[in-house]
């Protein structure tokens, strides 16, 4: 393969193209090759993968050099690495973006409340609000740990898979051991392999440092424990003072204080603390799973459908993928009175990003 893309590069340097910016046809192959070579299995943004993509996006590469690089450093596995990780989500965006290919469609979630709130307020069954939700192309379901089984049951039957499931442990009041292995068998029975924990809030909007520690300690512990089981435990920027991971700040001093657990990108919740919604992209190597919320210019604390807002949701979707995500992508919408048409407007323009 070597030979084959050396012999390219002398190829195009003798003959040089019209647009450098369009692969020839022999380094088109060999990045086709390369391309179906990729594994398929889902691969977790790193701060390897974050510095790989910063490296190509400020080096200044034609699109044909770029190809010949990256599929010259392809390995036997078919993988890329650097700093000793996996790398290859990356790479194969780069690969895509060299040769003009389309991004495969966003794996798109809604929370399973959603689906509760469009049957109410539409006055049709549950099992009918699932499958409303699910033509417009959305397959994952973020699915609380209070929604009853038959519920789930409906929603897998109308083709949702469980993309996360969501815990509240109330962690400021103790550590309820079969409490949380119920949470943790939720999302294992159900091949589930991300929780996002709220772990609890603090009796007031005081910050309590003896507080935030034990909750702390107690969601690592929960999150060793569902390792075991094959089982990520994420924590979100929570938009309430009381809880311990409102804001940047806090939410970046949790997770150090809980090196287990991973993170959860809430687009919208980082707008409320007076920060902005791309501040989360800083905990792009933690993240795991990412919440798609809009927020109305006239309030920091409303909802509205995704891309009607002020979060620039289109550059954190691309700087997302850029790094390596290639996890569910949730909507929310709580608090909305038109949830099926917020929903179907939210699918719409996440379908039409590019």
């Amino acid at each position: 393969m070597l030979t084959a893309l050396a012999l390219a590069a002398v190829a195009i340097t003798a003959q040089p193209l019209v647009d450098e910016d369009v692969l020839e046809p022999s380094v088109q192959n060999e990045v086709d090759h390369a391309l179906g070579r990729v594994p398929t299995n889902e691969v977790a943004v790193s701060d390897a993968s974050v510095a790989f993509a910063s490296l190509w996006a400020t080096n200044g590469a034609s699109a044909t050099d770029r190809a010949i690089a990256l599929v010259s450093s392809q390995r036997e596995s078919g993988r890329w690495e650097f700093m000793g990780k996996d790398v290859s989500p990356v790479a194969a965006r780069l690969l895509r973006r060299a040769s003009g290919y389309a991004e495969p469609p966003l794996r798109l979630s809604v929370f399973s409340d959603h689906v509760e709130d469009i049957a109410r307020q539409e006055g049709i069954p549950f099992a009918e609000a699932a499958r409303k939700v699910r033509a417009l192309g959305i397959e994952g379901v973020d699915v609380s740990q209070r929604l009853a089984s038959g519920k789930l049951a409906e929603l897998k039957g109308a083709g949702f898979s469980v993309a996360c499931v969501v815990g509240w442990p109330g962690f400021e009041k103790g550590y309820d051991e079969k409490a949380c292995e119920a949470i943790v068998a939720l999302a294992a029975s159900n091949g589930c392999s991300r929780i996002l924990l709220v772990p609890g809030f603090y009796p007031s909007d005081v910050e309590d440092d003896g507080l935030f520690a034990v909750m702390a300690r107690r969601t690592n512990r929960f999150a060793e424990m569902a390792s075991v089981r094959g089982v990520t435990t994420l924590v979100e920027d929570f938009d309430s003072e009381r809880a311990p991971t409102f804001g940047f700040a806090r939410a970046k001093a949790f997770l150090a204080a809980a090196p287990a657990v991973g993170f959860v990108y809430d687009t919208g919740n980082f707008v409320d603390p007076g920060g902005r919604a791309e501040d989360g992209l800083a905990l792009l190597p933690r993240t795991r799973h990412i919440h798609l919320k809009d927020r109305p210019a006239d309030a920091p604390r409303g909802t509205c459908a995704v891309g009607a807002g002020v979060v620039p949701v289109a550059k954190i979707v691309s700087s997302a993928l850029d790094a390596g995500y290639c996890g569910w992508f949730t909507i929310e919408h709580f608090g909305a009175t038109n949830m099926l048409d917020c929903v179907t407007s939210s699918a719409r323009y996440l379908r039409s990003l590019k």
